[in-house]
């Protein structure tokens, strides 16, 4: 059962999975949702992750916490926070590293976010299109889509898939 009482803390397993579009491509209406587009057509630019962390749950707030090793064995540690309020559903991802960001996920909001790497500020704002949720007994999973702009112009048409599963 993942969903347990408050402040109990809980062993999971992180799944996360990033589809990433180029504005550049040929596809129309690169700045909607994923709709008519084939996933096929997407495939080069995924990115996906798998890694075990910790669930606590604090009244409405679901936070996982988890360790990542990047490609370069550089670590960075993550936090997913998932607010499920019953105004609004309101999901931020949060890493320390190298790279530190903060990204903010609302449904139909823009927020401003910046990743701050050793080479400097980016400024980034996401577009959130949609977040569902779906709860399981076992398994959480999370899906989100969203247009990214970086220093305001429009980078990628993206979706993030996050499966939080009970060891």
């Amino acid at each position: 059962m993942i969903d347990t009482e408050n402040n109990t803390k809980k062993e999971v397993r992180i799944k996360i999975k990033g589809v990433h579009k180029n504005s550049n491509s040929d596809i129309p209406n690169i700045s909607s949702s994923f709709e008519n587009i084939d996933c096929q057509e997407l495939a080069e630019n995924i990115v996906e992750t798998e890694c075990s962390g910790f669930y606590q749950k604090i009244g409405r707030q679901i936070y996982i916490k988890y360790v990542e090793e990047i490609e370069t064995q550089v670590v960075s540690n993550n936090l997913l926070k998932i607010d499920n309020n019953i105004d609004e559903i309101k999901i931020e991802i949060i890493k320390k590293g190298i790279v530190n960001s903060k990204m903010t996920f609302i449904e139909k909001v823009k927020t401003e976010n910046i990743y701050n790497t050793p080479y400097g500020k980016i400024n980034m704002m996401i577009d959130t299109k949609s977040i569902h949720i779906k709860t399981k007994e076992d398994r959480i999973f999370v899906n989100i889509k969203y247009d990214l702009f970086m220093e305001n112009g429009h980078m990628s048409m993206s979706e993030i898939d996050i499966i939080i599963e009970s060891l």
